[in-house]
């Protein structure tokens, strides 16, 4: 019944999408998609960075109360991973105007500045020269990606959707990506062993543990990213109830809803585990690095790339 009812909450909202994007072609025409991606995108964004300090402000009033949540803490962290799930979504709402590396590069640009303002509205830890640098950084980076990523492709349909990712390329990209999701989960679950043996075989310095997490995040998004291109095309293919019968539509559905689920467990886990003004930009970097390389890998983004 659970599975159902997100489901059909999941097919309102696309196909509220897909009458928001005909009615924004009809007006603005290509431009108008390009804006309602950077709108979504950044908005989520912003929702990351918040609600990521939320949850290391909950993790960070436990350890003040020696290990054990108070009512305050626990409210804190409800409204995290609940926030945080939700502003997750906002990024299937990105990817149904734009193209992954687009999404991908403005969710990042705008949840790190998010990320360090709200951090101090919080009380985490004072900002220091390393988080003024990565953090402008990335914002040039963004600037410069939008400004050369070129016009975002047509939207894709479904036929074009399954001759990517059969590919020898994306193939090969996509066994690549998941042997070190596997790894990165491996290494991850090992040092949170409840057996002191195997936290011992394994003594992961905070730098290393915020490593592995992010891979483990940036594995997720893009294998969500790319099933969520997969439902949506098949959606705006054939319609909302020409969909339920679509055996694609259905596969990149649940995928999409497991690598999400990955994706924001992850977050989660890192934000109130790792030092977050240390593992928010860390995991940015490494999402947009493996999130955009997917997009042009397996869904051939690359094409429309202007200057290199």
């Amino acid at each position: 019944l659970a599975q159902g009812i997100v489901a059909q909450a999941a097919l309102q909202v696309a196909c509220t999408l897909v009458v928001v994007r005909r009615l924004v072609a009809m007006a603005l025409g290509q431009l108008g998609n390009l804006a309602l991606c950077v709108i979504t995108s950044a908005g989520a964004g912003i929702g990351a960075g918040f609600f990521s300090c939320v949850l290391s402000s909950a993790d960070k009033q436990k350890q003040r109360n020696g290990g054990q949540h108070t009512k305050r803490s626990r409210r804190f962290l409800a409204a995290g991973v609940i926030g945080s799930t939700l502003f997750g979504l906002g990024s299937i709402a990105g990817l149904f105007f734009g193209p992954i590396t687009l999404v991908t590069v403005i969710r990042a640009g705008t949840t790190l500045p998010a990320n360090a303002l709200f951090s101090q509205f919080f009380g985490l830890r004072p900002l220091v020269r390393d988080d003024y640098l990565g953090t402008l950084a990335c914002v040039c980076g963004v600037v410069c990606f939008a400004n050369f990523s070129g016009s975002p492709p047509p939207p894709m349909n479904t036929q074009m959707f399954l001759q990517f990712i059969v590919t020898p390329w994306s193939i090969s990209w996509n066994a690549v990506l998941f042997a070190t999701l596997l790894g990165s989960s491996g290494i991850v679950l090992t040092s949170e062993a409840s057996s002191r043996g195997f936290r011992d075989l394994l003594q992961l310095s905070p730098e290393a543990k915020a490593f592995a997490v992010s891979f483990v995040i940036a594995c997720g998004s893009s294998f969500m990213d790319v099933a969520g291109k997969g439902w949506l095309a098949v959606l705006r293919d054939v319609g909302r109830s020409n969909a339920l019968l679509s055996q694609t539509f259905w596969v990149s559905f649940v995928a999409n809803a497991v690598f999400l689920v990955i994706m924001r467990a992850g977050t989660i886990y890192g934000c109130a585990k790792c030092d977050v003004l240390l593992f928010m930009p860390l995991n940015m970097v490494l999402n947009v690095f493996l999130s955009v390389v997917t997009g042009m890998v397996v869904l051939d983004e690359g094409r429309n790339v202007m200057s290199w």
